[in-house]
């Protein structure tokens, strides 16, 4: 191999990212790293997918604040909820491919987790008192003005 490729994948990713693209801009195939560049073009995709994930479990904390938190000035406000549930519909819309990953059982399976974790770490919610699946239905969750009903046992 010549000098026009110095730099390896593992050695610096930025500088070789950089090599990479130069080399598919000039036309120049035969230096391009095919192995690691699928590698990377795969994660942007599984990136895009742990953002709207993220996104999803975030509306699920603040449904979860709404229904476990106590204290009622520590709600969140459907106001609040509302925002998040726009930017899953935002990212949604601006990756289409999104809205056939959303439906799949695996990807609320993880949602559903993070919320359930970070709920109880972040808010000193007692994960006792938390159901072990989520009690909701998908489209309540991602439905603006929708709201679980607060039992008043």
């Amino acid at each position: 191999m010549n000098e026009t490729m110095l730099t390896a994948y593992e050695q610096d990713v930025i500088r070789w990212s950089e090599e990479q693209a130069k080399f598919l801009l000039a036309g120049d195939f035969e230096h391009l790293d095919l192995t690691n560049l699928a590698d990377e073009i795969l994660s942007v995709g599984k990136q895009e997918i742990r953002e709207c994930e993220k996104r999803v479990s975030s509306v699920l904390i603040g449904l979860l604040e709404y229904v476990y938190t106590q204290n009622q000035s520590d709600k969140p406000s459907l106001t609040y909820l509302d925002a998040k549930r726009q930017r899953v519909t935002r990212i949604c819309k601006q990756t289409p491919s999104l809205n056939e990953i959303i439906q799949q059982d695996n990807f609320w399976l993880t949602a559903w987790g993070d919320a359930y974790i970070d709920a109880c770490r972040l808010n000193h919610i007692d994960g006792d008192s938390l159901p072990d699946k989520m009690p909701w239905t998908r489209q309540e969750v991602l439905k603006n003005g929708w709201h679980p009903t607060i039992s008043t046992n």
